[in-house]
C-alpha cells in the first residue's frame, strides 16, 4: 500500500512506542530536523545479508556527525527490534530484517489507539488521519478515528476509555491545554502532528 503524507511517519512511531520506547522519548531535535538516526541506520541495516557485520559505533557517529551516546541508543532500539546483534570482543552483526519486522509487528497486534482531529476543515489532515487509521487495522491494531470542536464533547465522547497510543491532530495554531491533559490521562503514549510547541510534553512530535 502506498503511504500518503506523514502517515508512514506516524505509524512508524506508533510500532515502535508500542515496542516498548516509552522510557526513552524521541528528542524534538532528532524528529523536527529528519528522519531519526534509528530511522536512517534501519533504512541502512536491512539492505545487509544477515550475518553482515555493521559499522562500528565510533564509525558511525562520525559518519551521521552525532554523539557515540546517541548511536549507542539506536544500536539498542535495534537489538530490541531483532535487527541487529552484539557481541562483546566481536561488534555488532545483522540478524534479518524479517524477524526485526515481526516482532515489532507483533507489539502493535490489538493494540489500542487513538486518532484524534479537529473539526478545522483540513483535506491533507483527513488523508493522514484516514491513511493512517488503515495501516493501524492492517497491522491488527484497534483504532478509532475522533473528530472534535469542544473540549467537553470530547470528554463526554471518550468516556472512561483507554488507549496505548493517541495521535493528536490539532490542525489550527491553538490546543487548548485541556485537551491535551485530558488525551494524555487516557493514553499511555502521545504523538502530536503539527506544529511544534514549546513545552509541549509528550513522546514524539512530527512536523508538517
Amino acid at each position: 500500500m502506498k503511504r500518503q503524507y506523514n502517515s508512514y511517519k506516524m505509524f512508524d512511531y506508533v510500532v515502535r512506542l508500542l515496542h516498548g520506547a516509552e522510557s526513552r522519548r524521541l528528542p524534538m531535535q532528532e524528529i523536527s530536523s529528519g528522519p531519526a538516526l534509528v530511522d536512517q541506520l534501519r533504512a541502512e541495516f536491512t539492505t545487509l545479508e544477515a550475518g553482515s557485520r555493521v559499522p562500528t559505533m565510533r564509525d558511525v557517529a562520525s559518519r551521521h556527525e552525532v554523539s557515540v551516546f546517541a548511536v549507542q541508543r539506536a544500536f539498542e532500539l535495534l537489538k530490541e527490534e531483532g535487527l541487529i546483534q552484539s557481541f562483546v570482543g566481536r561488534g555488532s552483526f545483522v540478524t534479518g530484517g524479517d524477524i526485526a519486522e515481526s516482532r515489532i509487528l507483533g507489539q502493535a497486534r490489538a493494540a489500542r489507539v487513538l486518532i484524534v482531529s479537529h473539526s478545522t476543515p483540513s483535506l491533507r489532515g483527513y488523508k493522514i488521519a484516514h491513511s493512517l487509521q488503515t495501516e493501524l487495522l492492517q497491522a491488527g491494531c484497534r483504532a478509532v478515528t475522533v473528530s472534535y470542536s469542544d473540549a467537553i464533547e470530547l470528554r463526554d465522547v471518550l468516556g472512561d476509555g483507554r488507549y496505548d497510543v493517541c495521535v493528536l491532530q490539532p490542525r489550527r495554531s491553538i490546543l487548548p491545554v485541556e485537551v491535551l491533559a485530558m488525551l494524555k490521562s487516557k493514553a499511555k503514549h502521545m504523538i502530536v502532528e503539527g506544529r511544534e510547541l514549546e513545552r509541549l510534553d509528550v513522546d514524539v512530535f512530527v512536523r508538517n
